[in-house]
């Protein structure tokens, strides 16, 4: 945008790394925008920061939770580019997109709408994990038992894999403190894994539990 344009208002919009940036418009007509131009910042509640979409143009420049631009806009009431309501609170989002995670399970509600989950609920199906841990565990939201090991949610700690259906207990209160690169580790997650296939495949025997030996 070049030149100044009488009666121009620029409010909660988002200006980064375009071709060619705001010259000759008056600060005075931009408002609570994020700007990579520097000229802006710090006047009128402009601000300078990435603006941390998700996946920006594949996804319509929607907000990750930790993006600045979240609570930084002046009130607008109105509705974002997924019909959200905007809040109706102090403040809004800079951008399109209003950040909304109602049930405040770590999956935003555009995804929510696309994962056919319920936003008022951050358990679905009911399996004892969050919508947001199954969206990073790559698990089914809408189904318990997403590998049919018949090992529900919580309780699979495998649940990607039908033929574990979780490491016996003894194994399995210790798995959360293991991380899986400590491939050296002799608890590493590998070890565990080909320990539990070993001992699932052969008659469990009192001699064979580790306190006994």
């Amino acid at each position: 945008m070049i030149g100044t344009l009488e009666g121009l208002l620029l409010m909660n919009s988002i200006l980064w790394s375009n071709n060619t940036e705001l010259t000759g418009v008056s600060s005075n007509q931009i408002y609570s925008c994020n700007i990579s131009d520097g000229t802006y910042e710090g006047i009128h509640g402009n601000i300078r920061e990435d603006p941390l979409w998700f996946n920006a143009v594949s996804n319509g420049y929607h907000l990750l939770a930790n993006s600045p631009c979240i609570d930084s806009g002046t009130l607008v009431v109105g509705q974002d580019l997924d019909r959200e309501n905007r809040p109706d609170a102090v403040t809004s989002d800079i951008g399109l997109d209003e950040y909304i995670d109602t049930d405040l399970d770590q999956l935003v509600d555009w995804r929510e709408m696309i994962f056919n989950t319920d936003p008022n609920d951050p358990d679905t199906d009911g399996d004892g994990l969050s919508e947001g841990d199954e969206s990073s565990a790559g698990t089914d939201p809408n189904h318990p038992d997403t590998d049919g090991s018949n090992a529900v949610g919580g309780l699979d700690t495998f649940p990607l894999d039908p033929a574990l259906q979780g490491l016996p207990q003894i194994y399995a209160d210790i798995t959360p403190s293991i991380s899986p690169v400590e491939t050296n580790s002799p608890l590493s997650s590998q070890r565990l894994t080909e320990e539990y296939k070993h001992s699932a495949a052969r008659p469990s025997t009192k001699s064979d539990h580790p306190a006994c030996r």
